[in-house]
């Protein structure tokens, strides 16, 4: 086996086999959900379950840089550190988010064509996802026209 340069470890196998195909089955897979219905829209508000924090809570700057710390440390891999990159449109060009969608998203996951965002769900507690979806609000195009309207 072939070494890397300067370094006693061999290099990275490709993968073969098994190994290759248990990689593309598992993001190839749709959702669990839209196996049970394939004309489920993934973009609807999630159950009425979900008890989602007030509009001051959710601007709360407490809850803001609780969120952004996480974000940082857990999504900007994928989005950026303000949402400015990724396979989605920047946050910032966003209007009118409902923060369930987010919260549902975050914690569901979702796959649009290729692009999937992983399911967080039991990973993130959820009043901290709340706390995401605040800091991902934060930084919507209408964030500071909310900020004033409370004022």
């Amino acid at each position: 086996m072939k070494r890397l340069r300067g370094s006693h470890f061999p290099g990275p196998r490709p993968l073969t086999g098994l190994a290759l195909l248990g990689l593309v089955a598992a993001f190839a897979m749709p959702p669990a959900d839209a196996a049970a219905d394939p004309g489920a829209r993934h973009d609807a508000p999630p159950e009425a379950t979900v008890t989602v924090p007030s509009a001051e809570q959710l601007r709360d700057p407490v809850w803001i840089a609780a969120g952004k710390q996480k974000f940082i440390h857990t999504c900007a891999y994928c989005h950026g550190t303000e949402g400015e990159a990724g396979k989605t449109r920047s946050f910032k060009t966003r209007t009118g988010w409902d923060p369930r969608i987010i919260h549902d998203t975050i914690v569901n996951g979702r796959v649009n064509g290729p692009n999937v965002m992983p399911s967080w769900k039991g990973s993130i507690p959820d009043p901290l996802v709340w706390k995401i979806v605040a800091y991902i609000k934060s930084l919507s195009a209408d964030f500071e026209a909310g900020q004033q309207a409370t004022r």
